[in-house]
């Protein structure tokens, strides 16, 4: 795996270096939708690509639908210990309007799962990269990991330079 470049292992799903692939989470969602295509098609092998999308979009509502119990702290599942913050008390809940409801169901949707996960190193390599120039931001999300770091920052601040220059005359 080491010998392909950052953006094809990224698209692939093989994880982003310098960090491991492993196939946990891959084969886990698999068995997911396998179990449900299973279910969906009364145990047909085979789908055809239609039934299979609505399936998917069907999995994915139901799953959007199990959060909100967990956020009031009811039902089938509980919210991670890292994510207790965004718990609602179930009065509070109750006397929300739909809108604030979808916010709050918002911010369960968008916290970034794979963050809480990684190492420290991890998130301090991130954190760093959100305190980034946006165009080295956008250099390193595209997988452009072969120059070294202090190298590429020089091109980018010497090129953002030279752009204020022209644009200041």
């Amino acid at each position: 795996m080491n010998s392909v470049i950052s953006p094809v292992r990224q698209r692939a799903g093989l994880g982003c270096p310098p960090e491991k692939f492993t196939a946990n989470r891959s084969e886990a969602t698999n068995n997911v939708l396998q179990d449900f295509l299973s279910r969906e098609s009364h145990g047909k092998k085979k789908v055809d690509e239609y039934s299979f999308a609505s399936s998917v979009e069907k999995l994915v509502k139901i799953q959007k639908e199990d959060v909100e119990p967990a956020v009031v702290g009811r039902g089938e599942y509980k919210l991670r210990k890292e994510f207790r913050y965004l718990e609602v008390v179930p009065s509070e809940w109750s006397r929300m309007r739909n809108d604030q409801r979808k916010a709050v169901l918002e911010k369960i949707h968008e916290a970034n799962i794979d963050e809480m996960q990684q190492p420290s190193v991890t998130q301090a390599t991130n954190a760093l990269r959100r305190g980034a120039h946006p165009v080295m931001q956008e250099i390193q999300s595209i997988g452009i990991d072969w120059i070294p770091h202090d190298v590429l920052s020089a091109i980018v601040n010497k090129a953002d330079s030279l752009n204020k220059e022209h644009h200041s005359v």
